[in-house]
């Protein structure tokens, strides 16, 4: 949530009409929206599980969001790289990035291999 903050603050620094502090709220509220459809989920494959006598629902439920968030890394982290290149006027086809990118980069590639591995793992014992 924090890498889409900073990629809408980043693409519309220049946009006089920009509200970051109503960004922020609506962030806040679609937070407690998350929260609760990712709790239904679970909840959901935790009865299906608790019927079947066998949590391996959940563990395939979870290694399904861990894939969704690699998906979900990468499509808003490039979003951040290409919202900070533009803010620090970095051409798109120039060979170096903005400063700061690099790290960004680091910090997608750390994230989707943490969530790759938590998805196998997760699901290793059930298979």
């Amino acid at each position: 949530m924090y890498m889409y903050q900073l990629q809408q603050k980043f693409a519309n620094i220049d946009d006089p009409e920009f509200n970051y502090a109503a960004l922020k709220k609506r962030l806040a509220i679609g937070f407690w929206v998350y929260f609760a459809i990712y709790s239904c989920y679970w909840g959901g494959w935790y009865f299906v599980s608790k019927d079947a006598l066998n949590l391996a629902w959940v563990d395939f439920a979870t290694s399904a969001y861990f894939i969704f968030l690699i998906v979900l890394y990468i499509v808003i982290g490039s979003k951040l790289i290409k919202a900070i290149n533009k803010y620090l006027n970095v051409e798109d086809n120039d060979e170096e990035n903005a400063p700061g990118v690099s790290q960004v980069i680091q910090i997608i590639v750390l994230n989707c291999i943490a969530c790759f591995l938590r998805a196998v793992f997760v699901s290793l014992q059930d298979i």
